[in-house]
């Protein structure tokens, strides 16, 4: 989806009041919900956070682990317990040894917000996760093996090593950080995994490592060496070669080709290493090479096109590459290219299109770089571009918009593009698009960054689009004041910018503002008063804002205003009198303002109002209003109102006799006003008045009401005896109380009743035998109540009754 449907923004701000506006809780529980299409899943996932206390922090991320398969569960307590802060490939070792998939796994997380990749590519997840799954871990544990996992570093590599080496046959050896040691002796042939990591004093390896032939693992990360042994390349079964940050190695054996099961080859931050051997495109079962940071690095053999199991190339930060080979396009199986920061690149081959499985391209701050190829809209797979900070870039190739599949796309700083295609709008995929420098596109009318998650900020550029209409976004914890030179805007969207805390003062220089959009900010706490500047203002809308105290009296001066809601803003306090100046205000919104005691008089003057609601689900209304005790009188004279809705106002003791006197209204709402002693009789003068609803109000002071209609009130199980009060009924309408078994003996009371109608009422069994007392009853309606075996014989004393409907046991005439 491209934003959030209309049907679901009510269930998403309700959502995010539930959390209590926790931003975590919002990040993961949102995460969760992203894609899903159904609302029976929003509204399910709303009922289980309601079953938690806000303050349960643990219990509502449990929401979104709980959905998590099982083996994405294992990784996700391995991180909590044992990985986090630890770099990703070694534990990837570990899940891919236990079965556990994990690229798969690890995607999973990420896109549920319950860990993150950090930039030098470790695992990281908040405290409040972590926590959660030591917590899950220790479950059943008992005290002394539950403190264990994360108490220090010895029993995290014991740990970890244990779940890689399966077989208690071979063995493991770790010398990790062993900085004393200058010398190594080898004599154990059943080695899988060798770690010398950190080990700075080692200046070189024996050629004996060649004997290890059954070693899979070779890490010599941070060590002293100038050269690798030409015996490495004789272990056939090696698998992973790491040698990264060996800053004095200066090259790598010609022979490297010889490691026919070599999957992962890491060289990055070599920094002294000149060259790399023909003979790597002998390596048939690479998938990973990594020369991130290789800075002498001046050229890539031709051969590298022949690594056809190759799916990420990393050739980042190689200061020195001028050039890539055109061979690069054989590469069928590459999923990921890196050549952001490569400073002397000046160009791509257009043999780049041909990589059909490419899903990450990164050229970001390749600084020379002038031009990208057509071709570049062939690679159907690919869903990240990276062309941020490419300084010297003037244009992006029309064929950007055949990438179908793209999500993600970075212009950031690009500060010589002069414009982007008009076909980017066929990017169906897009969901990031990052334009840093974007105050260079002066045509540009329309800016949606809805879906930019991690996009927090906009810059002050922005304030030179002049021509733009249209601006979305979410994240954003603050706005740059240059937005208020945006003299053509026309609508601005900032929903669920939950740690966004002010607007600034200019946003009132809007003057062609129609639409602003404040939903879900729920840690906003103030509106400027230069809000009372923006003359063509139509729509505004702070639904959820619930840290907002007060609104300004300088909102009493948009004159265009129709709609204005604020329900969900648990902390606004009063309204001021001003809001009896917005003439042209149409509805009304003030569910859920449950500190709010009081509406002032001046609500009398909305000449234009036909919709005022005060419930308490997020729709528009007064509902939910729980602290607000009366109506003002002056309700009277809102001539052009509809609806009324005062659902759950549960400390509302009486309503204005005044309110006889709107001539327009079709719907009163009253559910759940426990509170409410008295209904005016004035009541009987809403002509216009289609639908009441009294649900949980007792009925004792309506003697007056000659119509009650409750049809299709699925969820009504009973009648209240106190129905027999209402002397003055005449038409008593129940069709479609599927959940109605019997009605109350006290229906017999009302002797003006005429009219009847149970159709639909499936479930009720039998009528009672005080029906028979209605004299005047002329219609009574019983259609498919399929469950009724028999009518009372008292039904014959009935001297005015003329038809009952479809009675089905047997044909009744009168």
């Amino acid at each position: 989806m491209d934003r959030c449907p209309t049907e679901f923004e009510d269930i998403s701000c309700e959502i995010i009041i539930t959390m209590g506006g926790l931003p975590l809780a919002i990040e993961v529980v949102g995460s969760y919900l992203f894609k899903k299409t159904k609302l029976n899943v929003w509204i399910d996932v709303l009922k289980q956070l309601k079953e938690q206390p806000h303050e349960d922090v643990q219990a509502i991320l449990r929401i979104s682990y709980d959905a998590l398969k099982e083996g994405h569960k294992q990784i996700f307590l391995d991180i909590a317990c044992f990985v986090i802060r630890e770099e990703i490939k070694f534990a990837m070792y570990m899940w891919e040894d236990c079965g556990f998939r994990p690229s798969q796994g690890i995607e999973e997380l990420v896109l549920r917000c319950l860990i993150k990749i950090e930039n030098d590519d470790k695992l990281w997840m908040h405290d409040q996760l972590r926590d959660l799954g030591r917590s899950i871990f220790c479950q059943g544990q008992s005290p002394k093996r539950y403190i264990e996992p994360w108490i220090g570093k010895e029993t995290f590599g014991e740990q970890k090593l244990g779940k890689f080496n399966k077989n208690q046959s071979t063995c493991t050896t770790k010398f990790q950080k062993s900085e004393s040691k200058s010398t190594l002796l080898l004599a154990n042939s059943s080695l899988i995994s060798l770690d010398l990591c950190y080990s700075n004093n080692l200046k070189e390896l024996p050629e004996e490592v060649g004997e290890l032939q059954e070693l899979k693992e070779l890490l010599l990360n941070s060590i002293g060496i100038t050269k690798i042994p030409m015996s490495v390349c004789s272990l056939r079964k090696l698998e992973y070669l790491v040698i990264e940050s060996c800053c004095s190695l200066v090259e790598i054996p010609l022979v490297i080709g010889n490691l026919s099961s070599l999957k992962q080859l890491d060289l990055r931050m070599c920094k002294s290493l000149i060259g790399i051997p023909s003979s790597i495109g002998n390596l048939s079962s690479l998938e990973q090479l990594n020369l991130w940071d290789c800075k002498l690095l001046t050229e890539i053999p031709n051969s590298i096109g022949n690594l056809s199991s190759l799916e990420q190339l990393h050739l980042g930060s190689c200061e020195s590459l001028t050039e890539i080979p055109n061979s690069i396009g054989n590469l069928s199986s590459l999923k990921q290219l890196d050549l952001g920061s490569c400073k002397s690149l000046t160009e791509i081959p257009s043999s780049i299109g041909n990589l059909s499985s490419l899903e990450q391209l990164d050229l970001g701050s390749c600084k020379s770089l002038t031009e990208i190829p057509s071709s570049i809209g062939n690679l159907s797979s690919l869903e990240q571009l990276d062309l941020g900070s490419c300084e010297s870039l003037t244009e992006i190739p029309s064929s950007i918009g055949n990438l179908s599949s793209l999500e993600k796309l970075n212009l950031r700083y690009c500060k010589s593009l002069i414009e982007i295609p008009n076909l980017i709008e066929n990017l169906s995929s897009l969901k990031k698009l990052n334009l840093g420098s974007i105050g260079n596109l002066s045509s540009l009318k329309q800016l949606d960054l809805w879906y930019c998650d991690s996009l927090t900020k906009i810059p002050n550029s922005i304030g030179n689009l002049s021509s733009l209409k249209q601006l979305s976004c979410k994240s954003l914890i603050e706005i740059p004041s240059s937005i208020g030179n945006l003299s053509s805007l026309k609508q601005l969207k900032l929903f669920s910018c939950v740690l966004l805390r002010e607007i600034p003062s200019s946003i009132g220089n809007l003057f062609s503002l129609k639409q602003l959009n404040l939903v879900g900010c729920v840690s906003l706490t103030e509106i400027p008063s230069s809000i009372g500047n923006l003359s063509s203002l139509e729509q505004l809308d702070l639904r959820g804002c619930g840290s907002l105290t007060k609104i300004p009296s300088s909102i009493g001066n948009l004159s265009s205003l129709e709609r204005l809601d604020l329900g969900g803003c648990m902390s606004l306090t009063e309204i001021l009198s001003s809001i009896g100046n917005l003439s042209s205000l149409v509805e009304f919104g003030l569910q859920c303002c449950v500190s709010l005691i009081e509406i002032p008089n001046s609500i009398g003057n909305l000449s234009s109002l036909e919709l005022l609601d005060l419930s308490s689900h997020i729709e528009f209304a007064l509902q939910g209003c729980v602290s607000l005790i009366e109506i003002p009188n002056s309700i009277g004279n809102l001539s052009s109102l509809k609806q009324l809705d005062l659902h759950d106002c549960e400390s509302l003791i009486e309503i204005s006799s005044s309110i006889g006197n709107l001539s327009s209204l079709k719907q009163l709402d009253l559910r759940g006003c426990m509170s409410l002693t008295k209904i005016p009789s004035s009541i009987g003068k809403l002509s216009s008045l289609e639908e009441l609803d009294l649900s949980s109000v007792e009925l004792l002071d309506l003697s007056f009401v000659e119509l009650l209609d409750l049809k299709n009130r699925t969820s009504l199980i009973e009648i209240p005896s106190s129905i027999g009060n209402l002397s003055s009924l005449e038409e008593l309408q129940l069709v479609g109380s599927v959940l109605l078994r019997e009605i109350p003996n006290s229906i017999g009371n009302p002797s003006s009743l005429k009219q009847l109608n149970l159709a639909g009422c499936v479930s009720l069994k039998e009528i009672p035998s005080s029906i028979g007392n209605l004299s005047s009853l002329k219609c009574l309606n019983l259609y498919e109540c399929c469950r009724l075996k028999e009518l009372p014989t008292s039904i014959g004393d009935l001297p005015n009754l003329q038809i009952i409907e479809d009675f089905r046991p047997w044909i009744v005439t009168h």
